[in-house]
């Protein structure tokens, strides 16, 4: 009975697997740039060029699970499924700008409305002080069915995050369903702030961890950041360079490991970095740097992310491509990572971005594009699902009943 039961989950792992290794299509229209987007609905990506969104840095761009557009922003206006901007989708408080001005993710109460993340610029000196992290909902059943920005319910700031600029990112949770928003805070601060997501709202209380790096308000501070697809591990880049954490998705916690380098040195000044992403396996992490000098190309480098020591993780830099402008990564639904490049009327790949060095596949024109890229920025998902299969009855010769437990809810399932 033993073996025969093992024979059927092994057989049960197999036929599940494929379902659940790719997102189930909330992923597949990316819009990004000057009206530039990828569609992967065919599984390999093609350019689209239907948007009428201008954006030079980080986007959002929300599907169903057939893949069909919900909606777009850059963080300041929100288009919906026709390429409209919503009636109140205007004026939301991210600064395109930035590199990340914008996050989005389903709200966990209601299955048409979505929350929209936003930060701001320094705007140090004031005046102007900077908006810090604030937060709107979309319901998809306003202005009929087509969706809209709920009034009252736009730009509302989240307490402790007045601080927060330049760059906000979100995971799952350690179950799968709840989340966590982090952001940096960054005037005279050494802190990053991690906000909870539940059925019943976003926690007001952050957890708030240490950071290595010290911010001053007349710096940009940190820019950019990103949480490994496992939860486990969390890289942002500052002044200072790039710190390198672990991330506890189960309490929100961050914890420092060490600041490193990409190798860009000339005449004795560090040249930063202008982007990250992880491979889907969080084994590797791949840095592009910015260098404006002549002379001087940008770089996308790669490092062992299971290294925890500082020497043994600097010492697995490998160099595996170079190109004529800065470069944006990310992580697409088919697990290859897409590479933005300003200027460039083309996007690049790492084909295969969990094998190292020259073995992962960089490709520095892969797909065509209908218009030039006029910034680095691709769109940011929330990632990761849960699938489980529940069962009972264990006596041969009678029926075995399975159940799921899926989030998010599976529109049907086959058994």
């Amino acid at each position: 009975m033993q073996s025969r039961l093992r024979k059927l989950f092994f057989f049960l792992q197999i036929i599940m697997f494929p379902a659940f290794s790719f997102s189930q299509g909330e992923e597949n229209i990316w819009y990004f740039s000057c009206y530039s987007g990828l569609d992967f609905n065919g599984g390999a990506p093609v350019s689209i060029s239907n948007s009428f969104m201008g954006a030079s840095n980080c986007t959002v761009s929300l599907s169903d699970s057939l893949g069909q557009i919900l909606f777009y922003s850059n963080g300041q206006q929100v288009y919906n499924r026709f390429h409209t901007m919503m009636p109140n989708g205007t004026n939301l408080s991210g600064n395109p700008n930035v590199r990340q001005p914008v996050f989005a993710m389903p709200t966990l109460y209601d299955d048409s409305s979505f929350y929209i993340f936003t930060v701001d610029i320094n705007n140090y000196p004031y005046p102007t002080p900077s908006q810090g992290l604030r937060y709107s909902i979309i319901n998809l059943r306003f202005d009929g069915g087509k969706g809209d920005v709920e009034p009252g319910l736009k730009n509302i700031p989240i307490p402790y995050a007045e601080d927060a600029y330049q760059t906000v990112f979100g995971t799952r949770s350690d179950n799968n369903k709840d989340a966590w928003i982090v952001v940096r805070k960054q005037n005279e601060s050494n802190y990053f702030a991690s906000y909870k997501v539940t059925s019943s709202g976003i926690s007001m209380v952050p957890v708030l961890s240490e950071s290595l790096v010290t911010l001053h308000q007349n710096f940009y501070g940190t820019y950019f950041l990103k949480i490994s697809p496992d939860g486990k591990k969390l890289a942002c880049i500052c002044a200072d360079g790039i710190e390198l954490c672990s991330f506890n998705n189960a309490t929100g916690a961050i914890t420092p490991l060490f600041v490193f380098y990409p190798p860009v040195i000339i005449g004795g000044i560090i040249y930063g970095s202008e982007s990250l992403e992880f491979s889907v396996d969080s084994k590797y992490l791949y840095v592009s740097n910015n260098c404006y000098l002549e002379g001087c190309a940008p770089k996308i480098y790669q490092y062992d992310a299971t290294l925890t020591d500082s020497a043994q993780f600097k010492q697995s830099e490998i160099l595996i491509g170079t190109l004529s402008s800065l470069t944006g990564l990310e992580l697409g639904p088919d697990n290859k990572i897409y590479i933005s490049r300003t200027n460039k009327d083309s996007i690049g790949v790492i084909a295969n971005p969990s094998l190292p060095g020259s073995l992962c596949g960089f490709q520095s024109n892969a797909i065509g594009l209908e218009n030039d890229v006029m910034g680095i920025g691709l769109p940011k998902f929330i990632r990761k699902y849960k699938a489980y299969i529940h069962y009972d009855n264990e006596c041969i010769n009678d029926s075995i009943h399975f159940s799921g437990d899926i989030w998010p809810p599976a529109d049907s399932i086959r058994w």
